[in-house]
């Protein structure tokens, strides 16, 4: 009975240690992650015309670099039926604005092809 004990004892402490561990591997990395300004530049959406342009387009609104106006944030791309938006949105738990940028998207029998005709800004946010 005793040995039983020292081993749930044991198991215990060891379990508390390895949650512990993984708790602060894990804050780590999202802090890490957080602080690379240039983290959006692994985005697969980054080098698409419509993104390049939102991108200039957000710099050019709050007078900073691309480089500066990125700092801290996410590509993320959305599709419709006839356009095709992107959103320059925050690392999770920052605070701010997210502008969204939309453009149009042409039909063409079964081919769709992407513009870089902007239909819709929603960029007001800050």
């Amino acid at each position: 009975m005793r040995k039983i004990a020292i081993l749930i004892a044991v198991a215990s402490v060891c379990s508390i240690l390895a949650y512990a561990l993984g708790y602060e591997t894990g804050k780590r990395h999202e802090a890490i992650k957080k602080t690379d300004p240039e983290a959006w530049k692994s985005s697969i959406y980054a080098d698409r015309p419509i993104v390049q342009d939102a991108i200039r387009r957000w710099a050019q609104k709050n007078n900073v670099s691309p480089q500066r106006a990125m700092e801290g944030r996410l590509i993320v791309w959305m599709n419709f039926p006839d356009r095709a938006c992107v959103s320059l949105s925050l690392h999770p738990g920052s605070v701010g604005g997210v502008p969204v940028y939309c453009y149009a998207g042409d039909i063409s029998g079964a081919v769709y092809k992407q513009t870089t005709r902007l239909i819709e800004e929603y960029s007001d946010v800050e």
